[in-house]
């Protein structure tokens, strides 16, 4: 884009100037004017070949003046990019193919290039109607030149539309996985704190069932234990009796061993 706008420039210049002499120095032969002189008669450069430069350029270029804000000329690779003619496009308001909501702000960019005379190059982006009515995106690089002897702006500017779609598609993919990761966040959060909750319940539950399952069986042990010491028992029933107070105590470590393993799996800090 630098190169375009560089060979851009200085055909304009170079015409501008040409003509500029001519008005102040009528008749002259050119050997009287040097600077021209030195770029016309350098190797392999002459009228012909700048005019070829600036219509071959492939970057779309147009002149306007800063006075009128009129086109004054335009190059082929423009009239191709936007449809329109050279003798359509010239003569021109320059923002005559701006996107209608962009006008205000363009204009507004016009008036500043007027009043500040700004001979830096700027680089803008602005929403241009091709003829067919398609709106193209163009990045658009403009310097400040005099033009066959007018305050003028040239103006190079290259379609970015299709950049521009691929970084609204981009744009729209990213803000539809965003959506995507929020909804699957919550629904995992969701998931997480109905987990909490059954494992609390369980939690609970199993503090319930020791209770519930300790209770009995200590009092069965319990028992046994008195029955075994009562003198009015025989030796027959008391073997019975030892032997209902072993399975309970062998009964209540087994519970007690699956009670501890199921606190532990489902609470954090079993009590």
């Amino acid at each position: 884009m630098n190169l375009f706008f560089a060979i851009a420039l200085v055909i304009v210049v170079f015409f501008g100037l040409r003509a500029w002499y001519s008005r102040v120095h009528p008749g002259s032969p050119r050997a009287r004017w040097p600077l021209v002189d030195k770029y016309a008669h350098a190797p392999g450069t002459n009228e012909a070949a700048y005019r070829l430069l600036f219509e071959k350029n492939p970057g779309a270029v147009l002149v306007y003046s800063l006075e009128t804000f009129r086109v004054l000329t335009v190059n082929p690779a423009f009239t191709h990019l936007l449809g329109y003619s050279e003798d359509e496009a010239i003569g021109q308001k320059v923002d005559w193919i701006t996107a209608e909501e962009q006008r205000p702000q363009v204009r507004k960019v016009l008036q500043q290039f007027r009043a500040q005379s700004d001979p830096n190059p700027r680089n803008l982006c602005w929403r241009q109607r091709h003829k067919d009515g398609r709106e193209l995106t163009l990045e658009v690089h403009s310097q400040t030149i005099d033009y066959l002897g007018q305050h003028a702006r040239i103006v190079i500017a290259v379609d970015i539309s299709e950049q521009e779609r691929f970084k609204t598609e981009l744009e729209r993919n990213r803000a539809q996985l965003e959506t995507l990761v929020e909804q699957r966040t919550a629904a995992l959060n969701s998931a997480k704190l109905q987990a909490e909750a059954a494992n609390r319940a369980k939690c609970i539950f199993i503090a319930n069932m020791s209770h519930e399952l300790r209770t009995p069986l200590n009092a069965i042990i319990g028992f046994s234990g008195i029955l075994e010491r009562d003198d009015s028992i025989d030796t027959n029933n008391r073997k019975k009796i030892a032997s209902i107070r072993q399975s309970g105590q062998q009964l209540l470590i087994l519970i007690n061993d699956i009670l501890e393993l199921s606190r532990a799996e489902a609470c954090e800090n079993p009590t």
